[in-house]
C-alpha cells in the first residue's frame, strides 16, 4: 500500500473514531466509559416485533446496542398503523420483524441487526442453542404459556430475560436470571494530582520564582499560570 494511501486510510479512521465519540457522548456522561462498552458488546435476542419492543429497541440503538436478532412471524397490518412509529402504510403485509429492523437500522450505522421470521416459541423449541448466542433475552407482549416457555430455557441456559407488557398506559418490566454480578458500577473520573501538597523540585523552583506580591499591573496576573499560583497560596495556608 502507498504512503497517500495509507494516510488517506488512517484519516478515514480517525474521522470515524471521532464521529462515534460525537455520538456517544451523551450516553458516556450518562453511565461512563464502562457502560457504554458493555452497551457496544451486547448482543440481544428480542421476541416479538409490537409496538413496544419497537420503542425498547429504538432506546438500544441510538446509543449503541452492538446487535440484535428481532423473531417475529406476523404480518404488519393497519391496526400496526396506530400505535407502532417503526411500520408505515407500505408495509402493510410484509414480516413485521423486518420491516421494524429495517427502520431501525437507519437510527444509528454502528448497529447490527437481523430479522427471523418465525413463531418465537417454535424456533426457540426446535433451537435451543440458539440463546447461548446471546447476552440478554426480551420477550415482548406474549402470552403466559409461550413466555413460562421461553423462561424455562433461558433459566436452563442461564440467559438473563427480560419480560417486557404494556395495558394501554401501564406496563411492567420483569427481569429473570439465575445470578447477577455487579464487577463495577459507574467509575468516577479518574482525579488529575496537581502534587500540590509535594511538588517536585523543578515546578517549586519555577513556580516561586515568580513573585505574586510585586506584581501589579492585570496584564501580569494574566501570563501567570494559575497553577503557580495555587502553589503559592498553598503554601501561605499551610504556613499559616
Amino acid at each position: 500500500m502507498s504512503t497517500s494511501a495509507t494516510a488517506e486510510t488512517s484519516k478515514t479512521t480517525k474521522t470515524v473514531e471521532d464521529e462515534r465519540e460525537q455520538r456517544y457522548d451523551r450516553s458516556r456522561r450518562l453511565w461512563g466509559d464502562a457502560g457504554q462498552e458493555f452497551l457496544e458488546t451486547a448482543s440481544l435476542l428480542v421476541l416479538g416485533a409490537s409496538a413496544v419492543s419497537s420503542e425498547l429497541l429504538k432506546n438500544l440503538v441510538l446509543p449503541g446496542v452492538g446487535s440484535f436478532t428481532l423473531v417475529d412471524c406476523k404480518k404488519v397490518t393497519t391496526r400496526d398503523l396506530s400505535k407502532n412509529f417503526f411500520v408505515t402504510q407500505d408495509s402493510v403485509g410484509k414480516n413485521r420483524a423486518e420491516v421494524v429492523t429495517t427502520n431501525l437500522l437507519e437510527l444509528n450505522p454502528y448497529v447490527k441487526g437481523s430479522a427471523i421470521d418465525a413463531d418465537p416459541q417454535t424456533l426457540l423449541a426446535s433451537k435451543p442453542q440458539l440463546l447461548d448466542q446471546f447476552k440478554l433475552v426480551i420477550v415482548s407482549n406474549m402470552d403466559e404459556g409461550a413466555t413460562k416457555s421461553i423462561a424455562a430455557l433461558c433459566w436452563k441456559h442461564r440467559v438473563p430475560l427480560l419480560i417486557v407488557r404494556v395495558y394501554g398506559l401501564v406496563g411492567y418490566l420483569r427481569l429473570i436470571l439465575a445470578e447477577h454480578e455487579i464487577v463495577e458500577t459507574k467509575l468516577d473520573q479518574p482525579k488529575k494530582d496537581l502534587r500540590l501538597n509535594n511538588p517536585f523540585k523543578e515546578f517549586e523552583d519555577f513556580a516561586f520564582s515568580m513573585k505574586l506580591e510585586d506584581m501589579e499591573d492585570i496584564a501580569d496576573f494574566n501570563h501567570t499560570p494559575w497553577i503557580v499560583c495555587a502553589l503559592q497560596f498553598t503554601k501561605q495556608w499551610k504556613d499559616a
